[in-house]
């Protein structure tokens, strides 16, 4: 493995056994033995997936890394590469990861989520190493998850069991500031409000709610409204409406800027996630699994 994941070459076994000699992609590369499988819950999501090579990602969520086999996996961030066999990574910090040919689960914790903040006191470079054996209880459910075996209300027990045993073993933080609290239910109402305009409900300035939000929550304002417009576009995808059409609702300029947004934070193009060879997408209990039809982009 080299010292950093930006430079990923052929002469990585996991790379150069893909047809062809061709460079792999970042996701997908063994969907045809094993899908990747997408839970979208109400604060934040789990991906799981037996291949993830991304150079370089900045997530503005929360991230707990796992395998369902206990299998290690590198992530690369400052210029290095360390293995773990489970890891919380803080918001917004540049990575790169190597999860190939593993049990790969990742649990991705939204700004709404009342631990989110929790995530902001992991110290620098960003990552902090967790022992995988507290999260020995939840092996079964794990792989169930990975194989897609698990309803989604499952999945939302399982999300909140692995945030609340993480959060155990990561750094105390302040309590929230309530008028930060009353911010996020009102971004969390509108994504699209001016902030200056939601400074003024909650009786500071703009500069002040700023520096608040951004002291208490771990992310900038600015951060936080723009997870939150890609979070609305990734609920439309589904729908068949043309690409143009959900950049425009989510409050994006153009589908140029929604694509490029998506692909800083996912390491994949949105096609990807369009296309049922890929990628299955699992909403409600009652919901047949079945992947969402592909989308017609205006040219």
């Amino acid at each position: 493995m080299p010292s950093t994941l930006a430079h990923e070459t052929n002469d990585d076994p996991t790379v150069a056994a893909t047809a062809g000699g061709r460079t792999a992609r970042a996701y997908g590369e063994l969907s045809s033995t094993m899908k990747d499988h997408l839970y979208r819950l109400e604060t934040g999501l789990i991906f799981t997936s037996p291949w993830v090579v991304t150079e370089v990602t900045v997530r503005r969520t929360a991230t707990i890394l796992l395998t369902a086999n206990r299998v290690a996996f590198d992530v690369g961030m400052a210029d290095s590469t360390q293995s773990y066999r489970a890891v919380a990574i803080k918001p917004l910090i540049r990575r790169g990861l190597h999860a190939a040919n593993v049990k790969l689960v990742s649990v991705n914790i939204g700004p709404l989520h009342p631990s989110f903040r929790v995530f902001r006191a992991i110290p620098a470079p960003g990552a902090l190493a967790l022992d995988r054996e507290v999260f020995a209880p939840f092996d079964s459910a794990l792989e169930a998850a990975y194989r897609g075996q698990v309803t989604i209300d499952e999945m939302a027990a399982l999300y909140e069991a692995i945030i609340a045993t993480t959060v155990r073993h990561l750094p105390r933080v302040k309590p929230a500031d309530a008028r930060v609290e009353r911010a996020i239910e009102l971004l969390h109402e509108n994504p699209n409000r001016p902030l200056d305009e939601l400074a003024d409900a909650i009786g500071l300035s703009y500069g002040r709610m700023s520096q608040l939000f951004a002291e208490t929550v771990g992310i900038s304002l600015r951060s936080y409204q723009l997870d939150q417009k890609i979070q609305k576009a990734c609920l439309l995808l589904p729908t068949g409406r043309k690409l143009t059409d959900i950049a425009h609702a989510c409050g994006f300029t153009d589908l140029a800027h929604l694509s490029r947004v998506f692909q800083q934070m996912s390491g994949a193009p949105l096609s990807y996630f369009m296309n049922k060879n890929y990628v299955e997408i699992l909403r409600r209990e009652d919901a047949p699994s079945t992947p969402p039809p592909p989308l017609e982009a205006k040219r």
